[in-house]
């Protein structure tokens, strides 16, 4: 949104001051956890969990979400020769096009090793800064 429609005393959106934001929110009961087909309700499929990833998968998540920046990662240089587990770009890029076609959800383990993470830093606590300054 424009920050002149933020502005714009007609909207509503400044009251005193204040911002007033409204969401609506609907939950749904899940009967079955194991047949829940999030594609099929949502069109999205989620990030597998290998341990204490869970930070870098909602940040994943939150890049796919840009178009712009999904784009420019499917067009981040690799070569034929590259493999998903020693090449970053290629990883990133493998991740992207299974949360985009996969029917399930998608493991994140290529994305990893291609930091040159094992199981056990999967399993340790990192901050996001750290990811980054991983994957330069």
């Amino acid at each position: 949104m424009p920050l002149s429609e933020l502005y714009d005393p007609s909207r509503g959106y400044l009251v005193n001051d204040t911002v007033v934001i409204e969401a609506e929110v609907a939950v749904r009961k899940l009967l079955d956890y194991w047949s829940y087909d999030s594609k099929k309700k949502t069109g999205y499929v989620g990030l597998k969990n290998q341990g204490a990833t869970c930070y870098m998968n909602s940040l994943l998540q939150t890049q796919y979400h840009i178009p712009y920046f999904r784009k420019a990662v499917y067009h981040m240089p690799t070569t034929e020769n590259d493999i998903p587990t020693g090449s970053i770009p290629l990883a990133l890029q493998s991740l992207f096009y299974k949360l985009q076609y996969n029917d399930t959800s998608v493991a994140t383990k290529e994305l990893t090793k291609s930091f040159g993470w094992d199981t056990y830093d999967s399993f340790m606590q990192h901050d996001v800064a750290r990811t980054q300054q991983s994957s330069m």
